[in-house]
Order: C-alpha cells, then structure tokens, then sequence
C-alpha cells in the first residue's frame, strides 16, 4: 500500500485474533476528536496570530485557507498578512519584522 493512510480497516483484517484485540486497546487509548477540540477551542478562543506567507507566484490561496481556519477556530489577526512572492527584498524583511514584533507585544500583553 506504498504506506498510505487508512482508515485501519485493511490493518484490522490481516492482522489476527490477537492483533484485533491490540489494534482495538490502541484505538480506545487514543482521544476522541471532540474531547480534545472543544477544550482547544475554547481555550484559544481570540488568540492573536500574525501570518507571513512567502510562494513564488501567488500567496493568496495560502492566505484564504490560513485566514478561513482561524475564522473558525476564533483567533484574530493582529495585522494584515504579510504577502511575498519572489526573492524576499529589504521591504519583505522589514515587514516580518514589524509583524513579529507587533505579535509579541500581543502575547506578553
């Protein structure tokens, strides 16, 4: 299977009588998504996040994803994003900097 992720499925059938039982114990060891989501969720609810995107051509579709998942999550942005596209120049380094400093100066309060 070129190890591609599964659903443990295709594991739970080849593996045997003692294998199920082990594959099992391991699934009812491991967090259920919403007992470790809603805690995060509400424990980082507004949390301030700075985002840089560097690509090549384009940054936006990177932006869009990054910015749609925050929305849910909520955080909020302390400055616009900082797009660069291309060899990053003078202007780019300043601009992550002003970035990281203004993000700082959010976390320590």
């Amino acid at each position: 299977m070129l190890g591609l992720p599964t659903d443990g499925r295709e594991e739970f059938l080849h593996a045997g009588a003692h294998g199920q039982r082990e594959i099992a114990l391991r699934k009812q060891r491991q967090p259920s998504h919403n007992g470790i989501y809603y805690p995060c969720l509400e424990a980082t609810r507004r949390r301030p996040y700075g985002l840089y995107v560097h690509g090549g051509m384009d940054t936006g579709g990177a932006v869009r994803a990054v910015e749609a998942i925050a929305t849910g999550l909520p955080w909020r942005a302390v400055r616009p994003p900082v797009y660069v596209t291309g060899t990053p120049g003078q202007p780019d380094l300043e601009a992550c900097w002003e970035l990281g400093a203004v993000l700082a100066a959010e976390v320590a309060g």
